[in-house]
């Protein structure tokens, strides 16, 4: 049983190493292509697959490649920074909108504070000239 369990998850994790490694590559390379955009030298491409058609072969060279490790804390970090500035941005986009619109919000309260003691003011003048009426007669 546990043979079988170490052989299923060797099958099964190698094939997926190497698509991820392959996902993680293209996302390198995307980022070389921006970040060349604003520099003036090219940024190459280190990585350089196995050519070899052996899976183990191109597993082994895959996982012993520094470059993709290094491309891997990239995704990693860039992924990380990248959502927490988001996070920042659009904080900082709801807290403008909301100090912008902070005195309709202000405007709104005090006219319904001033139409909620208008109606109190009318229902009491009405009480004392009920009362009022009830003491002359």
């Amino acid at each position: 049983m546990t043979l079988g369990l170490v052989l299923a998850i060797t099958i099964v994790a190698a094939p997926a190493t190497l698509v991820a490694f392959a996902a993680l590559r293209w996302f390198a390379g995307m980022e070389r292509r921006r970040a060349g955009l604003f520099d003036a030298d090219p940024i190459g491409i280190p990585q350089v697959p196995s050519a070899d058609p052996s899976a183990w072969v191109r597993f082994r060279t895959t996982v012993r490649d520094p470059n993709a490790w290094r491309a891997l804390i990239w995704a990693m970090t860039s992924s990380v920074l990248s959502l927490g500035l988001g996070i920042i941005v659009l904080s900082a986009w709801a807290a403008a909108l909301y100090l912008i619109s902070l005195p309709s919000w202000a405007i709104a309260a005090i006219m319904f504070a001033f139409f909620c003691s208008v109606s109190y003011l009318a229902r009491a003048l009405v009480l004392m000239r009920t009362a009022d009426r009830m003491d002359a007669a």
